[in-house]
């Protein structure tokens, strides 16, 4: 399906019941709290998003999919930004209270519904939030130390703290 405008409001009922699919892109300055986990974020970056809703052979009303984007995250390694794609899997069953949270199968996440309509873009800033790396980190190794001469080396015109106990072994 090609991408389509997307709504600001779902209604996950009324899409559950009609089958809905929903294929575009959400910028991601939509996303605050997104953008305070980013270093240089990205503000025209775009998020991918494939939706679908349903209903599933147990009543249950459902939203699955993925999102998709590239962040850019301070490696905890080198402390350096690494680009990281970031793709969250999405699959959820609205629920409208606490003790229906509980009655789950345990393959979906919840969806709460207080109200009607859902903000598509809270929904999935918290998805995106929950896909994040613990440890962001580069996948090569992004600490290459050198053993050439450098500040910790012990350089060899300087006096070695050593020699004195290298001298008592000697005699």
């Amino acid at each position: 399906m090609s991408p389509q405008q997307l709504p600001v409001q779902i209604d996950p009922l009324q899409f559950g019941e009609s089958r809905r699919q929903l294929d575009g892109t959400l910028p991601i300055s939509a996303m605050s709290r997104l953008l305070e986990e980013m270093v240089d974020p990205d503000k025209e970056g775009k998020i991918s998003i494939s939706l679908q809703f349903a209903t599933d052979s147990e009543g249950y009303h459902t939203v699955q999919g993925r999102a998709e984007t590239a962040v850019s995250l301070q490696c905890q390694r080198c402390m350096e930004p690494v680009v990281l794609k970031l793709t969250a899997e999405i699959l959820l069953a609205v629920v409208k209270n606490e003790h229906e949270v509980d009655q789950l199968p345990p393959h979906y996440e919840p969806l709460l519904l207080s109200e009607g309509q859902v903000q598509l873009a809270e929904l999935i800033e918290d998805e995106l939030l929950l896909s994040l790396p613990m440890i962001p980190r580069h996948e090569e190794d992004c600490l290459s130390f050198q053993l050439t001469e450098g500040p910790g080396d012990l350089a060899t015109n300087e006096e070695n703290p050593f020699a004195v106990l290298e001298s008592l072994k000697r005699g």
